[in-house]
């Protein structure tokens, strides 16, 4: 089993002696089969997985902290026994108000496919020209995903989330903010599904859709023949046939069909 933890790398001053910015990288390679896992857990700092050519996985990351004292209280742990497993770890004086921020940035062959866990609390996550299976979630910040082949589920609590090009796109949830999905083209049923956030869908093949808002709005472009339908509490609508079908649905939130 490989194990590696960053308490201070590299250490790049900035500014006064009074005020400097302590900052920590370092990268490993590691190799990867099908089916492997490749798990990202973070709390402050972005995780981008962008594919490319080879069979190997390159892992970097950055650590940046105000302090020498916060950057002693934080570990990147990165293990690849089986697959590809980071983490950011914090000792007993870890704080809300600490300023560490863990940038990961994972190069990987995006004809492999693997098995993406990818979680974060503030910040971006972003998943490119991958392939596999993937799970994606973040409580602030933004979510992208473009080019990703096979089972894909994304939520997002407070931010932005836009995927584009994913066919095989299962589910993306939001509480509040925008989710903006472009489909060329979809594989299952697809469920998309907002609280307050507004919900807009770029549909560029045919599939049935079916609307549904309970104090939203709803706009269709005429050319799509919907069929709205006012109900007791609420409305819905709904245009195409067969299947699969794409659901969107918002409680507070606004859909738009373009």
């Amino acid at each position: 089993m490989k194990r590696f933890s960053l308490i201070a790398a590299m250490v790049i001053m900035a500014g006064s002696a009074m005020a400097q910015e302590q900052v920590a990288e370092d990268s490993i390679i590691a190799d990867v089969s099908p089916g492997d896992p490749v798990t990202v857990s973070n709390i402050n700092g972005d995780i981008r997985v962008l594919g490319g050519a080879g069979n190997t996985a390159e892992v970097s990351w950055k650590l940046t902290c105000d302090t020498s004292e916060e950057m002693e209280a934080v570990r990147v742990i990165c293990e690849t026994q089986n697959g590809i497993d980071c983490r950011v770890e914090y000792d007993d004086s870890w704080s809300e108000n600490h300023s560490a921020r863990v940038d990961f940035i994972l190069a990987v062959p995006g004809d492999v496919p693997l098995d993406y866990s990818m979680e974060n609390v503030n910040g971006t996550v972003e998943l490119k020209d991958a392939s596999g299976s993937g799970e994606i979630s973040l409580v602030n910040g933004t979510l992208l995903a473009s080019g990703f082949s096979g089972p894909l589920s994304a939520e997002v609590v407070n931010g932005e989330l836009t995927i584009d090009d994913c066919p095989g796109l299962e589910s993306a949830e939001l509480v509040n903010g925008s989710l903006f999905v472009t489909i060329e083209e979809v594989a299952e049923n697809l469920s998309l599904r907002s609280v307050n956030g507004t919900v807009r869908l770029k549909l560029n093949t045919a599939a049935r859709v079916e609307l549904e808002t309970l104090s939203g709005s709803m706009e269709v472009p005429e050319g799509f023949g919907a069929v709205f339908t006012e109900q007791v509490v609420g409305s819905s609508a709904d245009f195409g046939t067969g299947s699969p079908v794409i659901s969107v649905s918002t409680v507070n939130g606004d859909i738009e069909i373009l």
